[in-house]
């Protein structure tokens, strides 16, 4: 038995030597098969695109402006590639941190004029300037690509800047004012940004002169064989609005490994930044994104106000899949009881139960002012804007679109003096709110100053209705006439009534606008323009507007004579003088914006649109006949409105000058215009506190 017993424990021995033999042979040959692997490809690590995109920039480290012109670029940032480019590699850049593509430490980069920077050093060979998907043969291993874009012009360019402090920082390659043959008269801005520790790689869609015109091919290259492309699209289409501002970008992250499957994200913290103490209590309100591969269906998640003792929910029922975003409510409500601004800390603890797969991303801060009432806003919008600019078409109509028939708006819009000749009814006053702003190109949109600027062409709905629930706690009120012989004044308050306004450097500009022109269309098929500005009261600069106390009103008063008779400038570089002549086709169609900005942060607090009154003048244009025009000899002017008295008539050219005059008869004049030159001409009636004017054409 014993023996039995020692010949089974003997052969056990042997099997299970000859198991062991076997296992470090297959541990043995997996791991040179993993080895072969890892050097013949780039499967081991791999990359994943966040289902969720963002916006803004990533963690909004970068907030620098996107300014067209290199001259106005922000500090910091070195320039890789120039303008002009033809397409060659750049010298070889630094990364400023420890950087790990694919898991591999880089530590310099070149870039390429046709938009591809690689890791790979000592990388040659061209780039063709457009290309179809990734991976492609002519791209370097260890790349990541924006192909397509290049800096061609001589404002263009391709830069680097480094932001955030360590271990957090991020570098950003980023491609400036390039062109890209679907969008070779136009400019797109698009960055590259490596970020540290995280080892995660961002594509950052910033500006476009027209969205969804440039199209590139975007990802990141491996090698030859593997590629992750952005989208998992062989092009990207670019989409960000036409704006300076950093905040209406758009992100894409790529981390690297596979997709989690429990990954939640808090996308935002959604409470209003105004909140009456009167609605109390409130629920904290917060956006939860899934980007993770499990399908969420319960979150834990604390919130704290004013770094106070931590209050947490429990919220099931939920089913937010891959890719998704859900709106979630506090069961806990907030009661604040004093009217101030408080701090709102947000925190997902837990993801179904368990702890979430990546923590990064699980939290985020907001702020809310709650305030005893406010004031409605009424949302200024300034356009820079010309006849001449064939996109300013299609972003005054858009912009009309938003706004027509809507209360709590107002807007003003700015004629600028190019593309070209420019438009006509440019004039000197107008260039001033185009250097304060620093506008550079047509169109450009200011709404509040700084609530949202870029082309009104990407201006939304959206957009003008959450600019419009921001209170102010400001009231404007007052009136506006039109005196006799072309006098606009108008007398308003100002009264803070929620607020203290304590800033120093405020100003009040009141603007005589007209309400629709015709005259000035030009060449971008424009038949009419609305709310033209004709003069700032009491001039650029404003009116200087001292500290506000909530409750104490200040009044203001101003006025503007407009001198001579109406006139056509050529174009924009013979402007209006407009103390001998003015643009005016109808002074009944006149009103005045009013409005209150700090001069320094160019924030707008409110703004107020006023009509003219009845006034001593009446307009009576459309009683006014003329014929026959055009006329080659003798015109009749009739007014049958003026038949009772005699009225002066007169003959104005489009410089302004009278080339003719006379007084009424019966309500009638009769012009004889042989001797008059060819051209256009403006009839112009006044008489008992009567007026009428007419465009005409001397043709023979």
């Amino acid at each position: 038995m014993k023996c039995n017993l020692f010949v089974h424990r003997i052969e056990g021995k042997i099997q299970k030597h000859l198991f062991l033999k076997k296992l470090i042979k297959m541990k043995n040959n997996l791991l040179l098969a993993f080895a072969f692997i890892s050097l013949s490809s780039y499967a081991q690590t791999g990359y994943y695109q966040e289902p969720i995109s963002g916006t803004s920039n990533p963690g909004d480290l970068n907030k620098d402006s996107e300014d067209i012109f290199a001259s106005n670029i922000a500090p910091g940032w070195a320039v890789i590639i120039g303008s002009n480019n033809t397409g060659t590699w750049s010298t070889s850049q630094a990364v400023p941190f420890a950087f790990k593509l694919n898991d591999e430490v880089v530590n310099s980069y070149l870039v390429h004029g046709n938009g591809v920077v690689t890791f790979t050093p000592g990388a040659s060979g061209s780039i063709a300037s457009t290309g179809t998907s990734i991976p492609d043969a002519s791209i370097p291993d260890k790349s990541i690509c924006l192909w397509g874009l290049k800096p061609s012009g001589p404002n263009d360019n391709i830069l680097s800047k480094t932001f955030g402090t360590a271990p957090n920082r991020q570098h950003w390659i980023s491609f400036n004012s390039c062109t890209e043959a679907n969008n070779s008269t136009g400019f797109t801005y698009m960055s590259i940004v490596l970020e540290e520790t995280t080892n995660k790689i961002y594509f950052v869609d910033q500006r476009v002169s027209t969205a969804n015109v440039t199209k590139i091919i975007a990802g990141i290259q491996l090698d030859s064989s593997v590629a992750f492309k952005l989208n998992n699209a062989n092009t990207y289409a670019c989409k960000a609005p036409n704006s300076q501002d950093y905040e209406d970008n758009f992100h894409y992250t790529f981390s690297p490994g596979s997709l989690p499957a429990k990954n939640a994200t808090l996308v935002s913290i959604d409470n209003a930044k105004y909140e009456l103490l009167s609605n109390a209590p409130y629920e904290i309100i917060y956006s939860i994104g899934n980007n993770g591969s499990e399908t969420i269906t319960e979150v834990q998640v604390s919130y704290s106000i004013d770094g106070g003792a931590a209050v947490t929910d429990v919220i099931s029922g939920l089913s937010i899949v891959s890719g998704a975003i859900a709106q979630v409510n506090s069961t806990t409500k907030w009661n604040p009881t004093v009217s101030q601004t408080y701090s709102i800390d947000v925190t997902i603890d837990s993801v179904n139960g368990t702890l979430d797969g990546t923590i990064a991303d699980n939290s985020g801060n907001s702020s809310v002012i709650i305030v005893d009432a406010f004031v409605q806003r009424n949302v200024l919008h300034e356009v820079f804007t010309s006849s001449t600019c064939n996109p300013c078409k299609p972003g005054n109509e858009n912009l009309n679109s938003i706004i027509l028939g809507k209360d709590h708006q107002t807007s003003v819009k700015y004629q600028m003096s190019w593309p070209g000749d420019g438009d006509p009814y440019y004039f000197a006053e107008l260039a001033a709110r185009r250097t304060y702003y620093g506008v550079n190109s047509i169109p450009q949109m200011q709404v509040d100053g700084i609530a949202w600027e870029g082309n009104a062409g990407s201006y939304t709905a959206s957009a003008f209705k959450e600019q419009t629930e921001v209170p102010s706690f400001m009231e404007i009120t007052g009136s506006a006439k039109n005196e006799w012989k072309g006098k606009i004044s108008c007398d308003i308050t100002i009264n803070p009534k929620e607020s203290d306004y304590s800033s120093p450097n405020m100003k009040v500009y009141a603007m005589i606008i007209e309400k629709e022109t015709a005259w000035n269309k030009k060449s971008n098929g424009e038949t009419k323009f609305e709310n033209v500005v004709k003069k700032i009261m009491p001039s650029n600069a404003g009116d200087n507007l001292a500290p506000l106390t909530k409750g104490n009103s200040v009044n203001k008063s101003y006025s503007f004579t407009f001198k001579g008779y109406y006139t056509l400038p050529p174009d924009a570089k013979s402007p209006v003088n407009l103390n001998i002549a003015s643009t005016v086709e109808n002074f009944a169609n006149l009103a005045v914006v009013v409005f209150v900005q700090d001069n320094v942060t160019k924030e707008v607090f409110q703004s107020a649109m006023f009509d003219m009154a009845n006034s001593n003048t009446e307009d009576i244009s459309t009683k006014m006949n003329v014929f026959p025009n055009p006329a080659a000899n003798q015109m009749l002017v009739q007014v049958k409105a003026l038949s009772n008295t005699n009225s002066s008539v007169e003959l104005v050219n489009m410089m302004g000058q009278v080339v003719a005059s006379g007084s009424t008869q019966n309500g009638e004049y009769t012009f004889d215009v042989s001797n008059v030159s060819n051209g256009v001409y403006t009839v112009k009636i006044l008489g008992n506190s009567k007026q009428a004017i007419q465009k005409i054409v001397v043709k023979h």
